[in-house]
């Protein structure tokens, strides 16, 4: 401590001895599920290296242009994002994969990534100058007429690797969609006709639900940081019969209790009354969430002038639009508001596919369907719903913002107290461990997250010897922290426990 000689102010830095607990993640987003590039068996992934993506474009990076309107993964994601969503990680599952090609001459054109997206490219070769082994080289698709449109073009490219316009070089260095392999420098690729040739031989075998849960158990259970899992292309049966994938998912959520599914439902499925809803034998959890019906958005495929032919719109399971907003709102306002209402405004929508009027919501908002509701052009189409699947009564889970703002305290203490484990299992640990967890809970009070006029009907924290812990607590290293907390609906405590081991 320094020394004050003279008469003045003086101001120190003291550090607190209480640990600081900082607020878990709370969205960002896991998508599961098929990609059409660039997939993954299941035991290969190393949740050390997962790379989150804050873009849209990050995504375009590691899996390409989304090129049909069967990319589920790929509109999902690109409706997350322009939503509101700001992380997410893409985990691209399948059993086994090959990647498309077309051999043209000496040179193989290949797809850049596996799976069955290759084969909706083609080659367009022109100009082929035998005297001086050039050609030009054009990467496209074609549109619903079968007219090639370029999503690349290369000029005066070589199949000799000493020369600058050496076509593998070019195509390492440029090519989002393909590369290039010389079989035969010799033998110069004749130029093909102005609708080009195609990629052949891209496939992949969809996921089981075995697969799924082996990476739930192998893998995402390991990322910490996940709270929201969308399953892009899987719908829950609307004659009762369910999915196995999105069963093994929501039994991964409820065993975890770290993260809610977003659930959907067929997008042909309309629901008109409360006996729709019952035939369908939802999952009754509240880590599962439901909106309905799906989205009309604009078609990012359209173009005047590539693909005139195709529809304007598209349809798209509302779950990765939700995220997208839970993400938004949990920015802007904090988990503990509820998602729905008047700020939770749908971007890049133009209809819905089924109108949902008060009476119907009435119907079907009691078993746990979220409804969005178009609320004429002043506001717009909107999230109005705010309900998980779970069927208890009374104190319950049955709010999306109770079951998210609870993970989230739950997954903060969790985190930020593990500092416990190589501490002395006495007094002073439980005292402070009591102070760390009352702070985090003050702040929390302060933000508007919890009820009361006041801290202490607010939140309580008990830790002690012949209070929250035994002798045989103590000769086990067993440190455990009872922790109440009165969420904003409904307004009565909820309580969890936190068990540590200490002294070890």
């Amino acid at each position: 401590m320094p020394r004050h000689l003279a008469p003045g102010v003086y101001i120190e830095e003291i550090t607190s001895k209480a640990h600081a607990i900082e607020r878990a993640s709370t969205s960002t987003t896991a998508f599961v599920g098929i990609t059409q590039r660039n997939s993954l068996a299941a035991d290969r992934f190393d949740p050390d290296k997962v790379t989150a993506f804050t873009s849209f474009r990050d995504y375009l990076g590691r899996f390409g242009p989304v090129l049909s309107s069967g990319d589920d993964m790929g509109l999902a994601v690109q409706a997350f994002f322009l939503n509101g969503g700001d992380r997410c990680y893409v985990f691209p599952l399948s059993n086994n994969s090959s990647t498309a090609s077309v051999l043209l001459g000496g040179m193989r054109i290949t797809a850049n990534g596996d799976g069955p997206w290759g084969n909706r490219l083609y080659v367009r070769i022109s100009e082929t100058d035998q005297e001086s082994a050039v050609f030009n080289l054009e990467i496209g698709t074609r549109n619903n007429t079968g007219v090639f449109y370029a999503n690349e073009k290369y000029a005066s490219l070589s199949l000799q690797a000493s020369s600058e316009n050496f076509v593998g070089n070019v195509l390492s260095r440029q090519s989002a969609l393909v590369s290039a392999d010389i079989d035969d420098t010799s033998t110069l690729p004749q130029a093909t006709d102005i609708e080009g040739i195609a990629l052949q031989g891209g496939s992949q075998s969809s996921p089981s639900p075995s697969d799924f849960r082996d990476f739930y158990n192998r893998s995402l259970i390991k990322v910490q940081d996940v709270s929201i899992i969308v399953l892009p292309g899987q719908v829950w049966a609307a004659d009762g019969s369910g999915n196995e994938i999105i069963s093994a998912t929501l039994t991964h959520c409820d065993d975890t209790q770290s993260s809610v599914v977003i659930i959907d439902l067929p997008k042909d499925a309309e629901l008109t009354n409360a006996r729709h809803v019952e035939r369908m034998a939802l999952p009754a959890s509240s880590y599962s969430v439901l909106y309905y019906p799906w989205v009309g958005m604009n078609n990012s495929l359209y173009s005047s002038s590539a693909n005139p032919t195709i529809s304007k719109k598209i349809y798209l399971a509302p779950s990765a639009i939700a995220a997208g907003m839970w993400a938004k709102i949990d920015k802007q306002r904090g988990v503990w508001k509820t998602p729905a209402g008047i700020e939770a405004q749908l971007t890049g929508s133009v209809s819905l596919r089924f109108r949902v009027d008060s009476h119907v919501q009435e119907e079907i908002s009691p078993p746990g369907i979220n409804c969005i509701r178009d609320m004429g052009l002043r506001v717009g189409r909107v999230l109005w719903g705010a309900r998980t699947l779970a069927n208890t009564r009374g104190i319950d889970m049955r709010y999306i913002a109770v079951r998210r703002t609870t993970i989230m305290i739950k997954e903060s203490i969790d985190n930020g107290t593990d500092w416990v484990i190589f501490e002395p299992n006495d007094p002073r640990l439980w005292s402070s461990l009591k102070s760390s967890i009352e702070n985090f809970l003050f702040e929390l009070f302060r933000s508007g997250a919890l009820q009361g006029a006041k801290a202490e009907e607010a939140y309580f924290v008990h830790c002690g010897l012949g209070d929250t812990m035994t002798q045989s607590d103590l000769d086990n290293m067993r440190v455990v922290v009872n922790v109440g907390f009165a969420l904003l609906k409904p307004a009565e405590f909820t309580v969890i426990k936190i068990e540590k081991r200490a002294g070890v």
